[in-house]
């Protein structure tokens, strides 16, 4: 694997078809901080929300489905989710305060 991303989505993916193969600890979680060139930035600014992005409510899916890469890499940490107001809120309390 070269790190670069496929897909995200809200789901376990792939789907275990069969029911079988594929156990949780196979599955990676999303812990998502982006960089960008200026260049990119400027472009992705520019983007309308794709199908993708409006299905699975991820603006990746946006730069993904643009022809955009998004390379990755894998880390054994783990951090808060911050999807909702109540989140970021929740988040500040716990940090900030």
């Amino acid at each position: 694997m070269d790190g670069k991303a496929l897909y995200f989505s809200r789901y376990g993916i792939p789907f275990p078809r069969n029911r079988e193969g594929l156990k949780p600890e196979d599955y990676l979680i999303h812990l998502g901080i982006y960089g960008f060139a200026a260049s990119a930035l400027q472009k992705t600014k520019n983007l309308t929300s794709s199908s993708l992005e409006k299905t699975e409510g991820l603006e990746q899916l946006r730069w993904l489905q643009n022809g955009m890469s998004i390379y990755t890499s894998i880390t054994n940490e783990r951090a808060d989710s911050v999807d909702t107001r109540e989140d970021l809120r929740a988040i500040e309390k716990k940090y900030l305060l």
